[in-house]
């Protein structure tokens, strides 16, 4: 059976170029090493970059998409590796991101992007904990990971709840980290 890696990241394009390549490095990388991509919300973006890589190197992608997701679709013409899980709203879309992979990987993003690392935490730290890497190209987590040190020196957490993801500034290390956790679950 082949494991399904979630992937979280911006559907817009960001300013810099070099988010963009490692959004493309991302999709390969998770097909040579043998993963399935899960991601959800629109194909555009940095999300555009993961999902077209991981289909052109002859990878299955998985998209969970609302019926506003559908519409707003930009490519008509669906790739054969490519198959859209339907879901019927914002809630349930991550519900089902959630159920769906054994790792989790999160290039930038904005909102939605910060929603999902942040319920990926909470349910880390409720449940059995799943492998999640952030990936932090550019420094683009460092801010993230000083409001995470604030909150936990303010008490709002334990000092464990550090380690309910992993930073790496690789994305070969950050595949390579979720797949040793998940052939290990």
């Amino acid at each position: 059976m082949v494991s399904r890696i979630a992937v979280f990241c911006g559907s817009d394009l960001p300013v810099s170029g070099a988010l963009c390549d490692a959004a493309h490095s991302l999709g390969q990388e998770l097909v040579k090493r043998g993963f399935s991509l899960v991601c959800g919300g629109p194909a555009s973006g940095l999300m555009h970059h993961v999902i077209h890589s991981a289909l052109d190197a002859g990878g299955n992608v998985e998209r969970v998409v609302t019926p506003s997701c559908l519409a707003g679709d930009q490519e008509r013409n669906r790739h054969p590796l490519e198959v859209h899980v339907p879901t019927d709203g914002f809630f349930s879309l991550k519900e089902r991101l959630l159920k769906r992979a054994e790792g989790f990987m999160a290039l930038p993003g904005g909102w939605g992007t910060l929603g999902e690392i942040s319920d990926l935490i909470c349910l880390n730290r409720q449940d059995r904990p799943r492998p999640f890497v952030l990936l932090n190209v550019e420094g683009y987590w460092d801010p993230f990971l000083e409001l995470v040190a604030h909150m936990l020196h303010e008490g709002f957490g334990r000092q464990t709840d550090r380690t309910l993801f992993h930073v790496v500034s690789s994305f070969q290390e950050g595949v390579a980290w979720v797949g040793e956790r998940v052939a290990l679950s």
